[in-house]
């Protein structure tokens, strides 16, 4: 396999050698007599669907406060190493990411020690599939698709943000702290999305969650259709697992069509750029994307965790506020080479990280020994010593405690939780946050301010009409009026041979079931819009006894009677009458309605406790309707 991987890519470089294309190179270096290189990739262009070059700030930060610091690379023998970076344009496309991996490949003179990048999953993963091969370990500090973590896959790579998986859990965790049982999904057919869609489900099915219909579309089509689906099933709590152009496009149909708070829950990535709803109309305005907006839920997986002490050192010596101070000098700079740039301070943090990341790993590698100018692409020991190295990093950076699984070389993240408010303009304003599967609530945050219109429900609670309630309860009452006549017939009649011979007294438990059932057809059509809470939350149960005993005594009766016939006739003796007493009818019935009790009680008894401590839960919402239905 591996072998098959290196002459496919050696493919792929005669190929790319006869383009002209290349992406753009910069380089960043710091001072000193033994120079390593780093291969950086970020997506520059700011015609792509995504551009990072507000990145480029944090890297030479990073790099400046490496080559100024005690910790700075440095040789068991004393050499002083300084790190530089050449940089390439990765587009967020795999042929450029590529392109770029195999020019600096051929460069005889300046190989890379190590690769920094992609920004996007979508170019990382083909480079960190084949970077290997020459022995070379790659730290991102942007790309979190799932498969990443799939080290047979990727065994020389690492990332210095947390993985999309982390994403499920911030959901079930406010699934959990809101009282949503359902939730549906809506997927792009990317591999970056259906590989979370993948771990998503595997997520939610684990902690008992049901995923009520997953809708997907394929890149190259409308998602009209998979949202025409979406708005058919009874999902009231939706993620939306996409790029942003396609997620505006969703919500400006879920805004035509009512789909809003407080009847719905929208839930979608954190990475989209700034403003994101404000690109393509897709038939809505601004104004109407934005009250769309309010109120609904983003999931960050990318926190800066040390927001409190922003005057608090962090490595490099270096606090959050000199850090926002600096960047912000270097980002107008950039701004007259990259004038589209966007302000990535925070997601740039994680760059900054990542840069010390891979000058930690390397000083540790040189401290035991290693002479790092000694590296070449086919030095697998010393790549080897860098990689186990990484893993084992752990410092306090800009985006909080930075260290990595040795199992999949992802680093554990803490889920922060976002809400769009419409506040004169539409704001997101962190409203909890998820550390180690529990949900708290940030500072002067809670329920009340989270919903103030009430927590959503997670799914469609349909309500019968009131003309059509009042029509099945008028044909109820007409079908008790008529067992009323036919035990008045019945009893007024009893001693007429024909009547007799029907064993009268047998007939009105027939009867008494009927007026059962019929009062049944009522009480299910009793719901929130024709009685008070309590009348429905005390007719629950009452409702499925009643149903069980008119059955009983309907059926069971007729039952009994059928079977008298059918021993009378099945037992004949000449010259003997064979008959059944009606007694022995009534002791039918009454084992019959015995086994009900039997089985009915204790699984009142339980689901009763299982319901007053869901509606607890739920703040006193009535649930009577899942027992129903489960």
């Amino acid at each position: 396999m591996k072998m098959d991987r290196i002459m496919l890519t050696y493919l792929m470089a005669h190929l790319f050698l006869l383009c002209d294309a290349e992406g753009s190179s910069q380089n960043v270096s710091g001072a000193g007599a033994a120079v390593l290189r780093l291969g950086v990739f970020i997506s520059t262009n700011a015609s792509n669907l995504f551009e990072f070059a507000g990145f480029i700030p944090s890297l030479h930060i990073g790099l400046e406060t490496v080559q100024n610091s005690s910790k700075a690379v440095i040789g068991a023998d004393g050499t002083k190493y300084a790190i530089e970076c050449d940089l390439v344009n990765s587009m967020c496309e795999s042929s450029a990411t590529l392109r770029g991996f195999i020019n600096q490949l051929i460069d005889p003179v300046h190989p890379r020690i190590m690769l920094l990048g992609s920004d996007c999953s979508v170019s990382t993963e083909p480079l960190a599939s084949i970077s290997h091969n020459w022995n070379l370990v790659q730290i991102s500090g942007s790309s979190s698709s799932p498969d990443l973590s799939n080290t047979k896959d990727f065994p020389r790579f690492l990332r210095t943000v947390s993985s999309d998986v982390e994403v499920a859990t911030g959901v079930s965790s406010l699934m959990r702290q809101f009282g949503w049982s359902r939730v549906s999904l809506l997927t792009q057919n990317e591999n970056i999305f259906t590989s979370f869609s993948t771990e998503f489900k595997t997520h939610i099915s684990d902690l008992n969650f049901q995923l009520i219909g997953e809708h997907s579309f394929s890149s190259d089509t409308s998602p009209t259709s998979a949202f025409q689906a979406l708005q058919r099933s009874p999902a009231r709590v939706i993620f939306l697992n996409m790029y942003e152009r396609y997620a505006s496009e969703i919500l400006c149909l879920a805004y035509r069509n009512g789909m809003t708070y407080p009847d719905y829950v929208w839930m979608v990535h954190y990475w989209y750029n700034e403003g994101w709803w404000k690109q393509g109309s897709y038939g809505c305005r601004v104004e109407e994307m934005e009250m769309m907006l309010n109120m609904q839920i983003v999931i960050d997986h990318f926190p800066r965790i040390n927001n409190d002490d922003k005057d608090e050192l962090n490595i490099g010596n270096i606090t959050w506020n000199q850090y926002e101070k600096m960047y912000s000098e270097r980002f107008t700079e950039l701004r007259t080479e990259y004038p589209n740039a966007s302000y990535n301070l925070e997601d740039g943090a994680f760059i900054f990280d990542t840069v010390w990341t891979a000058a930690l790993a390397l000083n540790r590698t040189a401290a035991k020994g290693y002479s790092l100018l000694d590296f070449s692409y086919t030095d697998e020991n010393i790549s080897r010593a860098i990689y186990n190295e990484a893993l084992n990093v752990t410092f306090f950076g800009l985006t909080g405690l930075v260290s990595f699984d040795n199992n999949t070389g992802d680093r554990p993240g803490r889920i922060r939780l976002l809400q769009f408010r419409l506040q004169g303009n539409l704001t997101s304003v962190q409203f909890g946050f998820v550390t180690n599967d529990s949900f708290k609530y940030t500072e002067n945050q809670n329920v009340d301010t989270v919903f103030p219109g009430g927590i959503p429900q997670d799914e469609e609670h349909v309500h019968i009409s009131l003309p059509l309630f009042a029509a099945y309860t008028i044909l109820a009452v007409l079908g008790i009026a008529f067992a009323g006549v036919c035990l008045w017939f019945n009893l007024w009649f009893r001693n007429q041979k024909i009547v007799k011979l029907s064993s009268p007294y047998v007939n009105v438990m027939i009867i008494v079931g009927a007026v059962i059932f019929y009062v049944t057809v009522i009480l299910f059509g009793v719901d929130e819009n024709t009685a008070s809470f309590s009348v429905v939350d005390g007719l629950c149960h009452a409702r499925i006894w009643f149903c069980v005993i008119g059955f009983t005594l309907l059926f069971g009766t007729i039952f009994a009677k059928a079977w008298r016939i059918y021993y009378i006739f099945s037992h004949l003796i000449p010259n003997k009458k064979v008959d059944v007493k009606d007694a022995y009818l009534f002791g039918i019935v009454a084992v019959l309605l015995v086994l009900d009790i039997v089985f009915m009680l204790p699984t009142t008894i339980i689901s009763s406790a299982m319901l007053r401590l869901e509606e607890e839960e739920q703040g006193g919402e009535n649930v009577c309707n899942k027992l129903l239905h489960t």
